[in-house]
């Protein structure tokens, strides 16, 4: 079964003498935190990107190959891998792009002096769109909403301090009244009692009240 795969201009396509084998793999990983009823469960599991392992054969015994046609292929393998190119791989059950080689395990023995068996790993690079938007007009206008903001709360400190100071003065100014009415009210409660002291009948005016009155009064 033949397999192309294709990096660009810098290398052409390639053909593979033998493909032995060819594993695709595709994941989804799922996070290992509690989702909640009725969410988007696509909101907790994501792609992984997909991988493909191949064996590979090149013989230097095929047409047109020469001598050393399986050396020519490692060197272009590991030139690949080593340029991080992506690249475009074709299988027969599916076909895919931005792949990038990210290993080759070759294994060179009696049985491949005249070929090359490799084990190749390809890994799909995940490529996004990233979009610029200009957003000087919302910057300036939230630097302005800020400014009001802050000049309105500059002159709502103003009024809370001045009508602070006003209820301030105001109570103080109730304090004082209070106690001069106490004051006052001592000052009459005293006069009163030193009034009634001095105004107090003596014995002698006792029995004259009680000689008109024709009544006994014992002095004490």
């Amino acid at each position: 079964m033949a397999l192309t795969m294709a990096s660009g201009p810098s290398i052409g396509p390639v053909f593979f003498d033998a493909v032995f084998s060819t594993t695709h793999e595709a994941n989804v990983t799922i996070t290992t935190q509690p989702v909640e009823i009725g969410a988007n469960i696509a909101d907790h599991a994501y792609v992984e990107p997909d991988t493909v392992t191949m064996e590979i054969g090149m013989s230097d015994a095929s047409e047109d190959a020469g001598s050393n046609h399986s050396v020519n292929a490692y060197n272009m393998l590991r030139s690949v891998m080593e340029a991080r190119e992506p690249i475009s791989l074709y299988t027969r059950l599916k076909s895919y792009t931005n792949m990038m080689v990210v290993s080759i395990s070759v294994t060179d023995d009696y049985t491949t002096s005249t070929a090359l068996r490799a084990s190749i790993m390809l890994q799909k690079i995940l490529i996004v769109n990233v979009a610029t938007v200009k957003v000087q007009q919302t910057v300036s206008s939230s630097k302005s909403e800020s400014k009001s903001s802050r000049k309105s709360t500059k002159s709502s400190g103003k009024k809370s301090s001045s009508s602070s100071r006003k209820s301030s003065s105001s109570s103080s100014s109730k304090k004082k009244s209070v106690l001069k009415q106490m004051v006052d009210n001592a000052k009459g409660a005293s006069s009163k009692s030193t009034t009634k002291a001095v105004t107090k009948p003596s014995a002698t005016a006792k029995a004259k009240a009680a000689k008109a009155t024709g009544s006994k009064l014992t002095l004490k």
